[in-house]
C-alpha cells in the first residue's frame, strides 16, 4: 500500500531591504515556496498530478530547492515513474550528503518498486543523519515483517506507534507480527486499535476475523469478515475468508456460496478453487474435487495446499502414484505437513 506522510509546512518570510540586483532572486524565492505548499496542500488530498504540476514550477522557480525536488519525488512516486523519483533524490544526495530524508526516500522507492530489495541500509543512513520519523522506523518494520523476524518487526513498529499514536497501518501490522508469533490476544487487540484509527480500514477487519478465528471464537470471525464485506463489497479474501469459517462450523452452502462469489469477482484465485475442492471432497465428490484442485494449481503453481488436497483426492480414487507426486510436490514448496502422507508412498 502506497502511503507517504506529508505534511504542510508554511513558511513566513521576514522582507528586509535587498540590493536591487537581488529583487529578483528573492521574488523566485516566495514564489518558488509559495507553489511547493500548495503542491503539499494538493498531495495532502491525493491530487498528484496538480501538486505535481505546482511543484514543477517551484522548481523552475528554484532548480536547487532541496525540499521541492524530494517532494517531487514522492509525488513520482506516487504516478509510478519511480526512475524519475530516484533521480530527484540522487541529486539532492549529490547535492547534500547529509540530507537523511533523501535516504529515506530513496529507501522507500526502492522496497516497493523492487520486490527484491531487502536491505535496510538506506534507512539506517536516514537515522544516522537524524531523519527520525514514524514513517520510517514502519518501513523497518515493514521489512522485518516481511522475512518473518517478528520481535524486530514489532519493536519498530512500537517507535512508530510512539511518534505517530495514531498510525493505524503500524497498529495493523504490529498485529500481525504478533500473529505469527501465535500471540492472538496481541493481534486482536492490535487490529481493534487500527480499526479504531481508520474505521474503514477493511484490511485490519479482515485480519481481525483471522485472528479471531485462530483464537477459537468463529462467530466472532465471521462478524469480522462481514464488517470487512461491507466496507467493500469487492473484497475478495473475506469472502474466502468466511467461507472458511463457515465451512468449519459445518455450514457448507454457506460455505460454497462464499467461495463461488470470490470466484465471480477473481475466477482464477486458487485459494477459492482449493476450498471448492475441499467442499467437494467432503461431499466424497473426488473427481470434481481434482478438478477444482487442478484449476488451482493452473492458477497458481506454488499453491502448496492444492497438492497436498488434489493428492488425498487421487489417494481415494486410487492413484496412489499421482498422490504421492503431489505430496512430494507440496513439501518441495514448504508444506511440512506433506511428511506424513510421504510416509505410505514408495
Amino acid at each position: 500500500m502506497k502511503e507517504f506522510n506529508l505534511f504542510i509546512l508554511l513558511t513566513i518570510f521576514a522582507v528586509g531591504t535587498l540590493a536591487q540586483e537581488d529583487i529578483s532572486d528573492h521574488q523566485k524565492n516566495i514564489e518558488a515556496r509559495k507553489l511547493y505548499n500548495e503542491a503539499l496542500k494538493f498531495a495532502n488530498n491525493g491530487d498528484y498530478p496538480v501538486a505535481f504540476s505546482k511543484i514543477n514550477n517551484a522548481l523552475l522557480r528554484k532548480p536547487e530547492f532541496e525540499e521541492a525536488m524530494l517532494l517531487r519525488a514522492r509525488l513520482s512516486y506516487q504516478l509510478n515513474n519511480y526512475e524519475n523519483a530516484l533521480d530527484d533524490v540522487n541529486l539532492v544526495m549529490q547535492q547534500n550528503p547529509d540530507n537523511g530524508e533523501a535516504c529515506f526516500i530513496k529507501g522507500f522507492i526502492l522496497m516497493h518498486s523492487d520486490p527484491t530489495f531487502k536491505d535496510s541500509a538506506l534507512f539506517i543512513q536516514a537515522i544516522e543523519k537524524g531523519y527520525k520519523r514514524a514513517d520510517l522506523y514502519y518501513q523497518f518494520g515493514l521489512l522485518h515483517l516481511d522475512i518473518d523476524n517478528f520481535n524486530e518487526a514489532i519493536r519498530h513498529f512500537t517507535q512508530t506507534i510512539e511518534l505517530k499514536p495514531t498510525f493505524a497501518l503500524a497498529y495493523n501490522d504490529r498485529g500481525s507480527a504478533l500473529f505469527g508469533l501465535n500471540d492472538y490476544e496481541g493481534a486482536i487487540y492490535n487490529y481493534r486499535q487500527a480499526i479504531e484509527m481508520k474505521p474503514n480500514f477493511k484490511e485490519a477487519y479482515n485480519n481481525l476475523g483471522t485472528a479471531r478465528k485462530k483464537n477459537g471464537d468463529f462467530e466472532g470471525a465471521i462478524t469480522e469478515y462481514t464488517n470487512a464485506i461491507e466496507i467493500d463489497s469487492g473484497y475478495v479474501a473475506a469472502y474466502n475468508n468466511r467461507g472458511s469459517v463457515l465451512m468449519d462450523l459445518g455450514d457448507m452452502d454457506s460455505a460454497i456460496n462464499d467461495f463461488e462469489k470470490a470466484l465471480a469477482m477473481k475466477p482464477d484465485y486458487a485459494m477459492s478453487l482449493t476450498n471448492l475442492g475441499y467442499a467437494a471432497s467432503k461431499n466424497n465428490e473426488f473427481n470434481k474435487a481434482l478438478e477444482y484442485f487442478n484449476q488451482a494449481i493452473n492458477a497458481d503453481p506454488e499453491h502448496g495446499a492444492a497438492f497436498i488436497n488434489r493428492g488425498l483426492a487421487n489417494e481415494m480414487l486410487g492413484y496412489t502414484n499421482e498422490a504421492c507426486n503431489d505430496w512430494r510436490e507440496a513439501l518441495s514448496l514448504g508444506m511440512q505437513e506433506a511428511e506424513s502422507y510421504l510416509n505410505d508412498c514408495e
